[in-house]
């Protein structure tokens, strides 16, 4: 059984006005509140401990459970020490500026400022309760404790993220186990320099942001202030409800605000409870999925081998399961006449019972009449409910289909320009520049500055691909390169060897002339692919029986030089040399 949520932040300073703990003394002794309510930061961490002398409301008190943070006894050294930094601050800020200007600088915070929040979550099933004049545990159903365990943990959840959007840092809470329901204590303080939590109370805050208007009489200032107190934390309440409550059942309000029927609203809370306990044994279910999936193929390879094991033994039951099948038949033919004549006699008994039956749904059928007319109420009101609710969804499912419109849109325009990109490198107007010893990039050298932004946007993406790209097309470039200097390679071999010459009289340029042996059309078909290419380097060399020529006349005036003419005869062998060694 579930109930309606309760969740409360309050905030407390280090020390109570004097002013404060008179008016408490005052309200105590007219009975309003209790004379021991905790009022500083010490006793409202000491109480959450569970010190000795700090829990009057409680007799038997239980070592509450930390669950997350540190212990509530070490929060207020924490605060005071913020509380002494931030007055070396404030003091060294005083120092800083000229003697007529400090007074606004206040040297440290008063000794009432409130510089901690609390916050108390509860969860409406208590521990023990009453039923049918005994005393009965709650929380011994695996869903229920599981329902528990899952509130716990939203609840710290919510609790963060409720510190982060109002400036506070969680420090510690509890779990109590000594009073009639479970419920959680969340202790935070100021995650900035300034230790005041005024400011971060929703309630607070919003208040002191209602100004006065012209003409406005106290009274009607502090009623739009309380106003806008009450919508705050009317808020602060339905968004613990959106992100805890619904999650794990709980309702927002009590039976009064539904305007709900005793029987209506513990309907109600039946229906929430169910429909929280589903969708947290779907989430197991899920969870669960994958150890099942394992767990089959592992049942999989035993079906296999028990198959092969029934196999073997159902030749051995054939026969005897045709011997019992005869002795079925028979006994279903006894059965059969027995039940005959059971019919017979039970159909006198029906004949007696229908009429007093038709006389009883005649009396019914009054009280049905009146039951219905409530149902019908009741269904109206419960069939506006759920329009609403389906308008809600309707809406958020809505909103869903149009951020996921927009993430589709955002990806066709990145492919988009990645394609874009793709054909601007095709037409030269994207180079793909390569750096040493660091990443390429692409240079757009267009004059369009709109596929300048386009590309840019891409770049990450766009880069590898090109990269791959360039990288193929250079790849391709130096294979053809390698080939060609090596089919010159063997012609400059042929043509130094004698075995190919060049005819330059044809008017279409240069021609190679290849030798009939074997080994010269050897090399022809190495050369075949670049022929011209090679025909007009080898028509750029000298003959190489004229070098010969040269070199054995020099050769024959060898004797008769000067020394001069012989330094100038011997740089002419070197270089005739040379020029036939080129040649081979």
């Amino acid at each position: 059984m579930s109930g309606p949520q309760f969740v409360h932040m309050e905030t407390y300073a280090m020390s109570v006005s004097s002013l404060r703990q008179k008016r408490e003394i005052a309200m105590a002794k007219e009975g309003k509140v209790k004379f021991d309510r905790r009022l500083n930061v010490e006793e409202i961490c000491h109480e959450a401990a569970r010190t000795p002398g700090s829990h009057p409301h409680v007799d038997e008190p239980l070592e509450p459970r930390l669950l997350f943070g540190v212990d509530p006894v070490e929060v207020p050294d924490i605060i005071q020490s913020r509380l002494d930094e931030h007055k070396v601050r404030q003091r060294e800020r005083r120092r800083a500026l000229p003697r007529g200007q400090r007074r606004g600088v206040a040297s440290a915070l008063r000794k009432d400022a409130q510089v901690l929040v609390a916050m108390v979550a509860s969860y409406p099933v208590p521990w023990v309760e009453e039923k049918n004049g005994e005393l009965v545990a709650n929380f011994q159903s695996e869903e229920e404790k599981a329902l528990l365990q899952k509130w716990n943990e939203l609840t710290i959840a919510w609790g963060h993220q409720q510190c982060r959007e109002l400036g506070l840092e969680l420090v510690s809470v509890v779990e109590h186990f000594d009073e009639g329901h479970p419920h959680l204590h969340l202790l935070a303080v100021a995650a900035g320099e300034n230790p005041d939590v005024r400011s971060c109370h929703p309630g607070r805050l919003a208040k002191d942001a209602v100004e006065r208007n012209e003409g406005e009489t106290d009274r009607e200032h502090r009623a739009r202030g309380d106003r806008a107190y009450k919508d705050a934390m009317q808020a602060f309440q339905q968004r613990y409800y959106d992100d805890v409550s619904q999650e794990v059942g709980l309702l927002r309000h009590g039976p009064k605000r539904f305007r709900l029927g005793h029987n209506e609203y513990k309907e109600y809370r039946q229906a929430q409870k169910a429909a929280a306990a589903a969708k947290l044994k779907r989430d197991q279910a899920e969870a669960g999925l994958a150890q099942a999936q394992v767990e089959r193929k592992r049942l999989e390879r035993r079906l296999a081998d028990v198959k092969i094991d029934l196999e073997i033994v159902s030749e051995g039951l054939a026969a005897k399961r045709e011997e019992k099948g005869q002795q079925e038949r028979l006994r279903q033919q006894l059965l059969s006449s027995v039940s005959r004549l059971q019919g017979i006699l039970e159909e006198d008994g029906r004949m007696r019972d229908r009429m007093i039956q038709e006389l009883d749904e005649l009396k019914e059928a009054r009280e049905i009449e009146e039951r219905s007319r409530d149902e019908a109420e009741a269904e109206k009101e419960r069939a506006l409910a759920e329009i609403q609710s389906e308008r809600a969804r309707l809406h958020c499912e809505r909103e869903s289909v149009e951020l996921e419109k927009k993430k589709l849109d955002r990806e066709k325009r990145r492919v988009a320009s990645i394609f874009e990109g793709l054909r601007a490198y095709a037409a030269k107007t994207l180079k793909y520049v390569e750096k040493e010893g660091g990443e390429a990039a692409l240079v757009y050298e267009g004059k369009d500055a709109g596929a300048q932004k386009r590309l840019d946007a891409v770049a990450s993406d766009l880069r590898p691909i090109i990269g791959e790209i360039h990288n193929g097309l250079m790849a391709q470039v130096t294979k053809a390169i390698r080939r060609v200097r090596r089919a010159m390679g063997v012609a400059l071999k042929a043509w130094g060897q004698g075995m190919l010459s060049v005819d330059k009289s044809q008017a279409d340029g240069p021609r190679l002339v290849v030798g009939n042996s074997a080994e010269a059309k050897a090399l022809t078909d190495q050369i075949k692919p670049y022929t011209t290419e090679a025909a007009t380097v080898v028509a750029a060399l000298p003959d190489p029986g004229k070098l010969v020529e040269i070199y054995d006349r020099m050769a024959a005036v060898k004797n008769i030089l000067t020394e001069a003419e012989y330094r100038q005869y011997v740089q002419l062998n070197d270089a005739i040399q040379q020029s036939s060694h080129k040649g081979r």
